[in-house]
């Protein structure tokens, strides 16, 4: 059942709040004959949640006879989408079968703002090649196609597409003939057309920003295989604790890090707030200046001067309970004298009370050992310097309050 709608009264948007009630102002698709209201259930205060504001509209898409909308749904507000009502009213009435959907900006690894208008978009099958161009506002609309799945491609000068939104699933579950198994990955990031039903899917670009260096070590000589980091800022403009793009230095001493969007960025080595993942001592470009990009702008000359790298070494840790005995289980990481974390166990300690740390010579460590066990709550703590290939330390674990 679909129809455009208009809110009367607001869903709410505690536990338990709602039904909405709409008034319906134009029925698509199975509404009764003389319906001019609903309400309808938008699971409010759940994870499902889909608020439906008042006084806003929206195209509703949903079953009887209790009429519900989600999080997942495929209801949408019709506040710059009249686009999609355009192509549903079109695919209801035997128009031409067409796909449509916008071209979002990336900024972040899973965030989109902004959206990307004079972008090829492609959609191939063994059918054919269809292909239309975004506009101002991002929207594209391909037709003309007969049904089919078809393979999405999006494409512009200066920028470069992203490969994880696009290639998402469709949420179309689709069985081999033959195994009788899920073929999802397969069909990732491609849209089926179908008679009589309109095809929605947005597709995204990261801006190929560019940020370009050498590093060298201290006597001016190029350093190979070292590892560049670009970080941005957060809300509160401090360096996000993971980059957000990563390369690796070539023979030259020479990196690229790109696609990157607008913005300031931070560009490190062995950077990362916490990991110590390479004998190198975390280095910042200009002691941790911002290099500022322009939209899909470049910045070059950002060199950095490695100190000497350091030995490895290893660390091993035992951890005991408060009466003494070894401690199995038990979480580990180390923290700088700056209190960084530079370490955390992906596995907890063995049955000995024992994990064996990657750490550095010459570092000098805090390590901290901790436990959850029913209402107990247990934590330890011991500094430790390195002063050779292996070294040991004890911590005695003692209960503290949760």
């Amino acid at each position: 059942m679909i129809f455009v709608a208009r809110v009367l009264r607001d869903s709410g948007e505690g536990w338990g709040t709602g039904p909405a009630r709409v008034a319906i102002e134009e029925a698509l698709q199975n509404v009764p004959a003389g319906q001019l209201e609903a309400e309808i259930d938008t699971s409010a205060g759940t994870s499902c949640y889909y608020r439906l504001k008042a006084g806003e509209r929206y195209v509703i898409v949903t079953d009887g006879p209790k009429y519900s909308v989600y999080s997942c749904t495929r209801s949408f507000e019709l506040t710059n989408n009249e686009y999609i009502l355009e192509a549903m009213r079109s695919q209801l009435m035997g128009g031409s079968l067409r796909i449509v959907g916008r071209v979002l900006k990336t900024i972040e690894k899973y965030h989109q703002a902004g959206m990307v208008s004079g972008a090829l978009v492609v959609a191939e099958s063994p059918s054919g090649r269809f292909e239309a161009l975004s506009d101002g506002m991002g929207r594209y609309v391909i037709t003309g196609m007969p049904p089919g799945i078809y393979e999405l491609k999006v494409s512009r000068d200066g920028y470069l597409p992203d490969r994880q939104f696009n290639r998402r699933f469709d949420g179309i579950l689709r069985i081999n003939p033959v195994t009788k198994q899920p073929e999802d990955e397969k069909y990732a990031g491609t849209v089926a057309v179908a008679n009589r039903l309109c095809a929605v899917w947005d597709l995204a670009l990261w801006p190929a920003g560019i940020i370009k260096g050498t590093v060298r070590d201290r006597q001016g000589k190029p350093l190979s295989g070292v590892t560049v980091q670009a970080f941005g800022m957060d809300q509160y403009q401090q360096r996000e604790p993971s980059p957000l793009r990563t390369t690796v230095t070539a023979a030259d001493g020479t990196y690229t890090l790109t696609p990157l969007p607008r913005g300031a960025f931070v560009v490190g080595v062995n950077a990362e707030s916490f990991h110590d993942s390479n004998a190198f001592s975390p280095t910042l470009y200009s002691n941790g200046g911002r290099v500022e990009l322009a939209e899909v702008g470049s910045a070059e000359g950002i060199d950095l001067v490695l100190p000497p790298p350091r030995a490895p070494a290893t660390l091993l840790v035992k951890v005991l309970s408060p009466e003494g005995a070894p401690y199995p289980g038990a979480q580990v990481r180390l923290d700088n004298l700056q209190g960084v974390q530079r370490f955390v166990s992906t596995t907890p300690t063995d049955t000995t009370g024992e994990i064996s740390v990657p750490v550095y010579l010459g570092e000098t460590y805090t390590a901290r050992a901790s436990s959850y066990r029913g209402d107990a709550h247990f934590v330890g703590t011991a500094s430790v310097e390195i002063t050779g290939e292996t070294r040991s330390v004890t911590i005695v674990l003692q209960a503290s309050p949760i």
